[in-house]
């Protein structure tokens, strides 16, 4: 997997022109227990620079004695503001991110995945059926998505920036689909 990583120990990668984040992540320590995490779409983070949300990821991973941490998107285009996304579905973009989340998925023995897109999810219409083809890719894979609290009133996992530190822990981990 030498193709998306960026220095030692972090998994990197974007388009030519920067527009999309296909995946960020950090493995900051041997072993295959890692947690992915699924936003809806990325902002402006990187290794060098990241953001509240990763912030919060790299956290929770370490705080529940992750090895690593991966950050994927439902759609990859960067947009710090929701309401600046594209308005019609990029399809190359989409599925690029998808052969690279089914790439590392498979690659890295994923297990843990945590949803946590919150309502942002219902910005723009193509957004659910990207999702649907990740929960494809998941089901193929026998992997259950989680979220650590309930369902938002529209049926959405919670984002992380709206939860209290503490209700952080594997044992508050709640299934959202069942295979």
């Amino acid at each position: 997997m030498d193709k998306y990583r960026y220095g030692l120990n972090w998994l990197y990668a974007i388009n030519n022109d920067n527009k999309y984040r296909y995946i960020l992540g950090n493995l900051f320590n041997e072993g295959s227990n890692i947690l992915v995490c699924f936003g809806v779409n990325p902002s402006t983070a990187s290794p060098e620079k990241l953001d509240n949300t990763v912030n919060t990821v790299s956290r929770v991973a370490k705080i529940n004695n992750y090895d690593g941490w991966i950050m994927f998107n439902i759609y990859p285009q960067r947009a710090t503001i929701p309401d600046n996304m594209e308005e019609e579905i990029n399809e190359i973009e989409h599925q690029n991110n998808l052969k690279i989340i089914k790439e590392i998925l498979t690659t890295y023995n994923i297990k843990d995945v945590w949803f946590a897109y919150g309502n942002i999810i219902e910005k723009r219409k193509y957004l659910l059926n990207c999702l649907k083809e990740i929960n494809i890719i998941l089901k193929e894979l026998k992997i259950i998505p989680f979220t650590f609290t309930p369902l938002t009133n529209l049926g959405h996992p919670r984002h992380p920036l709206y939860i209290p530190f503490e209700v952080f822990r594997l044992e508050n981990k709640k299934h959202c689909f069942k295979l």
